[in-house]
């Protein structure tokens, strides 16, 4: 998994309506072939970036903590799929500061 800062830079040649409401230097993820679903439905990386996107608003508006908080799920969802697992650690992060 890769890990970007979104930016809204340039959003008006993505062919899209209105500009995304995503927070300015949010932590996102995404996996090496840009897929958010596969055969199986939904990806980690989609589930996490649905994760970390809340985060402003579940108590957690630093971004700096949104840049460990993901960084540190990132790291667990490659372990698990290093070792076997499927099942995603995105909802077993605290989404305290």
């Amino acid at each position: 998994m890769e890990q970007v800062f979104y930016s809204s830079e340039g959003w008006e040649s993505w062919g899209l309506e209105f500009k995304p409401v995503i927070p300015e230097g949010m932590v996102l993820v995404f996996d090496d072939d840009l897929r958010f679903e596969d055969e199986h439905g939904l990806r980690t990386s989609a589930i996490v970036n649905r994760w970390a996107c809340e985060l402003p608003t579940s108590g957690c508006p630093a971004a700096n903590s949104w840049t460990s908080y993901v960084g540190a799920v990132r790291q667990w969802s490659e372990f698990g799929e290093e070792h076997g697992s499927a099942s995603s650690t995105a909802e077993s992060g605290s989404r305290r500061c």
